[in-house]
């Protein structure tokens, strides 16, 4: 994450229980070490997706190692619905290289209508490739997906790993069945 894009997606949030530290040996590269825990934060993660909002939680980094886990945060759809983010975490195992690799370990849940309007947003815009409506079943959402990427500008489809586990309840829909 660059100060670049911090300053023009983080919107939001309270810092609390900061925390620095230097370590160096005389002729060796200094290990830099910083933790928070955050409040209230508002992002905008992707630039066409809605803000998460009422972000909470703790990132730190040590070892060269970022994370940030997610307590409590939401997304609201342009349906009106609320998506819960709590448990979801981004990881940078190794900050030195250029690109850096993220890991998003994603965790939501909440009304499918909701949940499939937002990924329908670009960059993604499954529901249009799919030639579906977001409206295609009424749901509650139990989602968990991992997503392994490049962070750098132009990220090319072939470079994204995802996988996607998400279990559906109390389904309803008349479009589904042809």
């Amino acid at each position: 994450i660059t100060r670049g894009w911090l300053s023009n997606n983080l919107k939001a949030g309270i810092l609390r229980q900061t925390s620095a530290a230097l370590r160096f040996h005389s002729g060796e590269t200094p290990d830099i070490g910083l933790s928070f825990n955050f409040d209230e934060g508002t992002v905008k993660f992707l630039r066409d997706m809605p803000a998460l909002t009422g972000a909470s939680g703790r990132a730190e980094m040590t070892n060269h190692r970022f994370s940030l886990a997610l307590e409590t945060g939401q997304v609201l759809a342009e349906t009106g619905d609320v998506i819960q983010a709590a448990g979801s975490r981004f990881t940078i195992a190794d900050v030195r290289p250029k690109p850096a690799i993220g890991v998003i370990d994603l965790a939501t849940n909440g009304a499918l209508t909701g949940s499939l309007s937002i990924l329908n947003k670009e960059p993604l815009r499954i529901m249009d490739r799919a030639k579906r409506g977001t409206d295609i079943a009424e749901a509650s959402t139990d989602v968990r997906a991992k997503v392994t990427l490049p962070l750098k500008d132009g990220i090319l489809r072939s470079e994204v790993d995802y996988q996607v586990a998400a279990s559906l309840t109390d389904v309803r829909s008349t479009q589904i069945a042809e």
